[in-house]
C-alpha cells in the first residue's frame, strides 16, 4: 500500500551516492586519459615525420636529384635540404625549406631530446 503523502522519485541520499560513485569513475579514469593523449601526440608527430619523408622521397625522384632531413636537435627543429649537384654538402643556390618545429611536449622513451 502506497503512502498518500510520499512522493515519487530519489531522494537527497541516492543522488549523493550516484554523484560520489560518478566522480570516484572518473578521478579513476584521468591518468588513463593523459597516457592516451601522450600516445596520441607521439603518433601524430611520427605520422607528420613519416609525411615529410615521402614528400622529400617524392621530390628526389621527381627532380633526379638527392634531398636529406636534416635534424637540429639544438633548435628543436628539422628541415629538408636539396642536393642538386650531389655533392652531399649544401651549396648556395640549393634549396632548404623554412624550419619545421620538432613536437616539444612529447614525454616517450623513444624520443630523444638533447637539452
Amino acid at each position: 500500500m502506497k503512502h498518500p503523502f510520499r512522493a515519487n522519485g530519489f531522494s537527497l541520499a541516492e543522488l549523493a551516492l550516484v554523484l560520489l560513485m560518478a566522480t570516484t569513475l572518473m578521478v579513476a579514469a584521468v591518468p588513463a586519459l593523459q597516457a592516451y593523449a601522450g600516445h596520441l601526440r607521439l603518433d601524430v608527430a611520427a605520422q607528420g615525420l613519416a609525411v615529410e619523408m615521402m614528400k622529400i622521397r617524392y621530390l628526389a625522384v621527381i627532380k633526379s636529384c638527392r634531398y636529406r632531413l636534416r635534424f637540429d636537435l639544438g633548435r628543436e627543429c628539422y628541415r629538408d635540404e636539396e642536393d642538386l649537384n650531389q655533392n652531399q654538402t649544401l651549396d648556395p643556390g640549393e634549396a632548404v625549406s623554412a624550419p619545421f618545429p620538432l613536437p616539444a611536449d612529447l614525454e616517450s622513451p623513444w624520443f630523444i631530446s638533447v637539452g
